[in-house]
């Protein structure tokens, strides 16, 4: 697996001016970077800077101009360069409870486990530069990684702490919902292009996912998970179990070519939106 935390610290180092001023004033500009009200999540992908960076900015826009103090952040572990965790998804798909494995729960950033995550690095590159640059106070920023919540949020091992952090934070979520092509180990006949046929699929499969996310059923929600390789299993049915009954708008898309990085033939790519949660006011 690449080193995407090390590509993404080079992406930031390398960024030009005007790129960097592109993304901000996207997010500057962005709808839901002037009205965080109520009971919210946003959720933003996490690929290549250049590509997902205004999603990101419009996220971070929206948390320093809500006034909160505090920002919980629910990130993505990703597994494919853990042995241990791959370990322990084999062993539950073979029918092992999850109950036995000892790194299910949530994981803090502080953790050998998490060591080299990189899923909420552009969050946190773009709030503090935000932060900065307007002179505004920079929240206090708590994150969080779910992992193999196996479509039982209730049961999850700091799911209750968790849950005491979000009612008294602003919270965002990150994940990828589509992985496709043949670097992903999707059959040449059956790897669409991205534009324009590859797009309308993943905002298909993530409206899809989020749809059976406001339903609340998270076995459903696992398995079409899996057949559009969406990292966000785990935390998924973590954001619906904190928030409770919800709406979903997807406001962008975005994706990114990923077959150099991978060194895997075309077509190869990621997608992810900028997608809004919004609570029933009710609850």
């Amino acid at each position: 697996m690449p080193d995407f935390k090390k590509r993404n610290i080079a992406d930031y180092s390398s960024l030009s001016r005007a790129e960097l001023d592109g993304m901000l004033e996207y997010g500057r500009n962005h709808r839901l970077a002037n009205q965080y009200a109520g009971r919210r999540i946003l959720v933003f992908p996490h690929f290549g800077i250049r590509k997902c960076g205004p999603l990101a900015a419009a996220t971070a826009y929206a948390c320093l101009r809500s006034g909160a103090d505090r920002i919980l952040a629910i990130g993505v572990l990703h597994g494919g360069a853990r042995p241990e965790l791959k370990a322990a998804a084999e062993r539950i798909a073979k029918g092992t409870g999850p109950e036995s494995e000892p790194l299910r729960g949530i994981h803090t950033p502080g953790e050998s486990l998490c060591a080299d995550e990189f899923s909420v690095m552009h969050f946190e590159f773009l709030l503090k530069g935000i932060a900065e640059a307007e002179g505004v106070r920079m929240p206090e920023l708590i994150v969080r990684y779910p992992v193999l919540t196996c479509g039982e949020p209730a049961t999850l091992p700091g799911i209750h702490e968790l849950a005491d952090i979000a009612a008294d934070s602003i919270i965002v979520s990150t994940m990828d919902t589509v992985h496709h092509g043949i670097g992903y180990g999707t059959p040449e006949a059956e790897a669409l292009q991205p534009e324009p046929e590859g797009l309308i699929m993943a905002r298909k499969k993530t409206a899809d996912l989020m749809d059976l996310l406001v339903q609340g059923d998270y076995r459903e929600y696992e398995k079409a998970g899996r057949e559009c390789k969406s990292d966000g299993l785990a935390n998924g049915p973590v954001l619906r179990h904190i928030l409770g009954g919800f709406r979903s708008e997807i406001s962008d898309l975005a994706w990114e070519d990923m077959s150099k990085i991978y060194e895997a033939p075309s077509p190869t790519w990621v997608a992810g939106g900028l997608i809004e949660m919004t609570g029933d006011s009710k609850r």
